[in-house]
C-alpha cells in the first residue's frame, strides 16, 4: 500500500515513491505510528529510526566519570575523551545529569580560563 501525506519537503530524492510517500506520512497523519516499507529491489526499511537502547547505567556512569574528570582536574584532553562519550548518550540524560554535566563543563571552561585564558 501507498500512503500518502502532505507535502512536507521531508524525504530522500534518491529513494523511490514508497520510502517518500512513508516519511511524508509519518511526518503528517501518521505521527507516532510505526511504517515498514518493502521496496520493489526487497530492501526494507522501518521507519521511524529509532535511536538504539543504552542502559541507565551505562549513562549514569559516564555522567559520574565526566563530573570526577572534572572536579579532579584531569588533562583537558582525557576531560575532552570523555564528554564526547557523554555528548553520544545526550538524548538519554535526565534534566538532572544534563545540569551535572553542564556544571562540569562550566568548571572545566572556567578552569581553563583562568589557567590558560583559553576558550573552547
Amino acid at each position: 500500500m501507498i500512503l500518502d501525506g502532505a507535502a512536507t519537503g521531508t524525504g530522500d530524492g534518491s529513494r523511490g515513491a514508497r520510502y517518500n510517500s512513508a516519511v511524508r506520512y509519518l511526518a503528517g497523519e501518521g505521527r507516532g505510528s510505526m511504517v515498514i516499507i518493502v521496496s520493489e529491489d526487497g530492501r526494507i526499511d522501518l521507519l521511524p529510526i529509532h535511536k538504539r537502547r543504552v542502559s541507565r547505567g551505562r549513562v549514569a556512569r559516564s555522567v559520574e566519570r565526566l563530573v570526577a574528570a572534572a572536579q579532579e582536574q584531569e588533562e583537558y584532553e582525557a576531560f575532552a575523551r570523555l564528554d564526547r562519550v557523554v555528548g553520544s548518550l545526550e538524548f538519554y540524560l535526565s534534566a538532572e545529569q544534563c545540569q551535572l554535566v553542564n556544571d562540569a563543563r562550566e568548571a572545566v571552561e572556567h578552569r581553563r580560563w583562568t589557567e590558560e585564558r583559553l576558550r573552547r
